[in-house]
């Protein structure tokens, strides 16, 4: 079956949504090594050749720098998404241009037979006036009485002016009901994209217009999944205590604890933005137009997030990070909260655990009751501004019945 420019099969959505998964899972890698790849041609081209102290140097200097090539890696990373989601938004406006193509054309189907049926009624009315006006004469000619012409007459242009209007009513409504029911051409197309192509959900990065109360639910969130975070790690601890060593090893070399300039963007910047893109934005999108219900995108999106981060530990902590994620981009129809969340998560697990630290000998307790508080009340918040949606949806339908 051939496809209209402004529908799309639902397998190509699954498609693009596998290939966006397969290019966020594989990409950072990719960019990460072309980056430590052209600092050593660097420092080849700058040196007259790669000899093992230079290799040694530059290794100590990227070491020394994590965070610089950890941005770049994300930046480099980045860019084809932003051209992806840019291609996203044109391709829908070519859609959306030709689904209003198309209704102009349906209504030009409709109102061209109604504009025929007027004037081939104006010529019915014009040849029974005419036919009238013959008979009258002739009649006159014949019987000679002028006198009953005359009283005739009137009443003969009232009558055809009583019927004429009456025509062409009945003309326009058999017009309607056959133009609402053209099988074939602009009509038809309408009608069946009505049925195929409804809107579809986009990539938004919207800011303004968004209820305040999912940011700071947003915020919440963000602090209080720590908790959650802790626990999984003290379970991968007890289960699997070598995962876990590995675990540590990583984070320690990752430059992550490393704090400065390049940190904010290596951390709180480039990441959020990135897989935000990636994975809530394209991912989440693709797998939504391919008609798949949210929790069982979320789920999947999830999921490959957490193969994102290429170790079990982490992997487990970011696919319950991921579900709360798609559950905030979902309710706000936006990115920007769960970007907000991303970054101050990622500043609490860092930053914030040192200060923490330093404030407290042991800050177990005081995160658990502050972790629980605050997923609480972010919870509160949400409910309520669901309760306040449902009931402003309700007194709207309300009014329109009223007016109606």
């Amino acid at each position: 079956m051939a496809h209209s420019p402004v529908t799309t099969p639902r397998w190509k959505y699954a498609l693009l949504a596998a290939i966006v998964f397969v290019y966020m899972i594989t990409m950072l890698d990719v960019t990460s090594t072309l980056v430590v790849t052209g600092a050593m041609v660097g420092a080849g081209l700058e040196s007259g050749g790669l000899t093992g102290a230079v290799v040694e140097q530059v290794y100590a200097a990227l070491q020394d720098n994590i965070n610089a090539v950890s941005a770049a890696s994300y930046l480099l990373f980045g860019v084809p998404l932003a051209i992806w989601v840019l291609m996203m938004h044109r391709s829908d406006r070519r859609r959306e241009r030709a689904l209003r193509l198309l209704r102009q054309a349906h209504a030009g189907e409709c109102s061209a037979p109604i504009a025929m049926a007027s004037s081939e009624d104006a010529g019915a009315a014009s040849a029974e006036a005419t036919d009238a006006q013959v008979s009258d004469e002739s009649q006159h000619d014949a019987l000679g009485q002028s006198n009953t012409l005359e009283q005739s007459e009137p009443g003969q242009s009232s009558a055809l002016r009583e019927d004429t209007p009456d025509q062409p009513a009945s003309l326009q409504q058999s017009a309607l009901e056959q133009s609402s029911a053209f099988p074939q051409g602009a009509s038809g197309q309408l009608t069946a994209l009505q049925q195929s192509a409804p809107a579809l959900p986009t990539v938004r990065f919207t800011v303004r217009g968004i209820d305040r109360r999912i940011y700071v639910a947003a915020v919440l969130i963000a602090y209080g999944i720590q908790l959650i975070t802790k626990l999984i790690m003290m379970l991968v601890a007890m289960l699997l205590p070598q995962v876990m060593d590995e675990y540590n090893t990583l984070v320690t070399n990752s430059g992550i604890e490393s704090y400065g300039f390049m940190w904010v963007i290596s951390t709180l910047v480039l990441p959020p933005l990135v897989e935000e893109t990636g994975f809530r934005g394209l991912g989440l999108t693709y797998l939504e137009r391919a008609g798949m219900p949210f929790w069982v995108a979320n789920v999947v999106q999830a999921l490959a997030f957490g193969i994102f981060h290429m170790n079990l530990t982490q992997g487990l902590y970011t696919f319950v990070i991921g579900l709360l994620l798609g559950y905030l981009v979902h309710k706000s129809g936006s990115l920007a909260p769960g970007m907000l969340m991303h970054a101050v998560y990622n500043l609490m697990g860092t930053l914030g655990n040192d200060v923490l630290y330093a404030v407290f000998a042991d800050p177990t307790l005081f995160t658990f009751v502050t972790c629980i508080a605050a997923l609480v009340f972010a919870h509160r918040l949400l409910k309520r501004r669901n309760e306040d949606r449902g009931n402003f949806t309700s007194s709207c339908h309300v009014s329109t019945k009223d007016a109606t």
